[in-house]
């Protein structure tokens, strides 16, 4: 049985047992005059989805992928993370940094990730260089939740 699904307006015909693991990308204007840029880097943000069993806490939806790149980024480091909202939503977010050989660049991200209605979960990653890391996630905003205090 086939079932539909749209994408930017366009309505697609896809097997009902599929899972949706499209890539969006929005990327920054390219300003030539910029170093960073004519390293071969432009700030941006890319949307993922994930197939993510119910029983995986989201809360821990960071700690796999982390471990990977761990093990192929020496300095590949965890800034903040936690609980939040985004636009109102539950959600878990992470701050990261690390180099890219590819652009000779420090980099950092703010990942946000959402359990959508559908039940996959969607990541949102922003990359920026580390030089204007702060004023990128000032348009991307997470509030964090308070910590949960021992009783």
């Amino acid at each position: 049985m086939s079932a539909t699904a749209s994408l930017h307006g366009v309505t697609v015909g896809v097997p009902q047992e599929w899972v949706d693991d499209s890539i969006l990308r929005f990327s920054a204007p390219a300003d030539e005059s910029d170093p960073v840029v004519s390293q071969g880097f432009t700030q941006n943000v890319v949307v993922t989805s994930h197939a993510v069993p119910e029983s995986v806490p989201m809360a821990k939806v960071f700690e796999a992928p982390n471990r990977s790149v761990k093990e192929k980024t020496d300095d590949f480091e965890v800034l903040a993370g936690g609980e939040c909202q985004y636009l109102g939503q539950s959600a878990v977010f992470q701050d990261v940094t690390f180099s890219d050989p590819r652009v000779n660049v420090v980099l950092c991200q703010r990942q946000v990730a959402v359990r959508a209605k559908n039940g996959l979960v969607v990541i949102l990653t922003l990359t920026s260089d580390k030089k204007r890391f702060k004023k990128a996630v000032a348009s991307f905003p997470v509030e964090q939740k308070a910590a949960k205090k021992d009783r």
